[in-house]
């Protein structure tokens, strides 16, 4: 069975690229972040970005490689576009909620130095850790903020590469419905009049059918037929 690839413009391609690129952008961010301070946000936004490679790759490549056309299903391409469309927008929204919780401006003083090579902790940092809460720079909120925007521009981006994929599936199962022929397995019936118009009408009458007649057969005479007189000397 030859698999069927949906036509998509040429440019669709270059989305591909670009939501690569992101992802690969949201990934790096989130591991540093995760480094620091392992919010579940960054742990959710590098489960979208290996998801997003997963994804990308194998719509590139079973559609892109002949050999591999036999894995590509038009259906499932919507489906994992329509998918990171949600979890893009999660991500976006778990980040942007977890900066927007660090709204009070802290100044830190007093590093206590244990004679570590530099290494020191800060009176301030223990007793927010003891309230569970967490002190982070303004570069740490600039790198979450940074992560949340561009988790929104590959929510946009998978949301074009999902119009895109749709318009394409609705076209080819269209063009597949009206080249299809019927396979309901009902022929089309005419009406008796039809068929009897298409006869040929016969108007003369049928021929007569002459049966020999028998070897001892006499003929009668016709009704005129007179008897010839006798002879004189009968």
């Amino acid at each position: 069975m030859t698999t069927q690839v949906l036509v998509v413009p040429k440019w669709v391609i270059i989305l591909r690229g670009i939501q690569l690129f992101l992802a690969t952008v949201v990934l790096g961010l989130s591991a540093y972040g995760v480094h620091w301070i392992a919010f579940n946000a960054w742990g959710f936004a590098i489960f979208c970005s290996l998801a997003t490679y997963i994804v990308v790759l194998y719509g590139i490549l079973t559609e892109r490689i002949p050999s591999w056309n036999t894995a590509y299903n038009y259906w499932a391409i919507v489906a994992l576009d329509a998918f990171l469309v949600v979890f893009w927008l999660s991500a976006m929204g778990a980040l942007a909620a977890t900066r927007a919780l660090f709204i009070y401006p802290t100044t830190i003083n007093g590093c206590i130095n244990y004679g570590s090579g530099g290494i020191c902790y800060k009176k301030r940092d223990l007793d927010l850790a003891k309230r569970d809460s967490y002190v982070a720079t303004n570069g740490y909120l600039s790198m979450m903020s940074g992560a949340a925007g561009i988790s929104a521009l590959l929510f946009v981006l998978f949301v074009v590469t999902l119009v895109m994929s749709s318009i394409a599936l609705h076209r080819h199962r269209k063009a597949s419905h009206e080249s299809a022929p019927p396979t309901n397995g009902k022929v089309e019936s005419h009406p008796m009049s039809n068929v009897h118009q298409q006869q040929p009408q016969y108007t003369g009458a049928p021929a007569q059918y002459e049966q020999p007649p028998p070897a001892n057969y006499q003929q009668p005479p016709p009704a005129n037929y007179q008897q010839p007189p006798p002879p004189a000397n009968y």
